[in-house]
């Protein structure tokens, strides 16, 4: 599921004014890994779009444990500041199932993130 809607995602990029799409697992076109300041552990989106002035970021979360929340949240936060840094936006696409629960973190958490729900 994950890969159909990444798929899907990249296809509506690229009818865009892309100028480069790197995908999570793309041999030699891969996201770099992020991480914060000191911290051991590092985290890859699974796509960013470079544009002319900006740099989107995009995340397919399909499979969701609440106790994973702290990770995936600290993950989320990360992702909205590096998008923000480069003029861009951050995309959190998650299953209709889990929409209604993540939407009331992200409001809760004030997170800087667009919220599509996968259908």
């Amino acid at each position: 599921m994950k890969k159909d809607v990444i798929t899907r995602i990249v296809a509506n990029l690229k009818k865009e004014d892309v100028e480069e799409v790197k995908v999570k697992g793309a041999n030699e076109n891969t996201p770099n890994a992020l991480s914060y300041k000191m911290a051991k552990k590092s985290y890859t989106p699974d796509i960013v779009a470079q544009y002319k002035n900006r740099k989107d970021y995009f995340t397919v979360e399909d499979k969701f444990k609440k106790k994973n929340l702290p990770d995936l949240i600290s993950k989320w936060i990360l992702f909205a500041l590096m998008a923000r840094r480069n003029g861009g936006k951050f995309y959190l696409f998650v299953q209709k199932e889990h929409f209604k629960f993540i939407e009331s973190i992200v409001k809760q958490k004030h997170l800087s993130l667009e919220l599509i729900r996968i259908k």
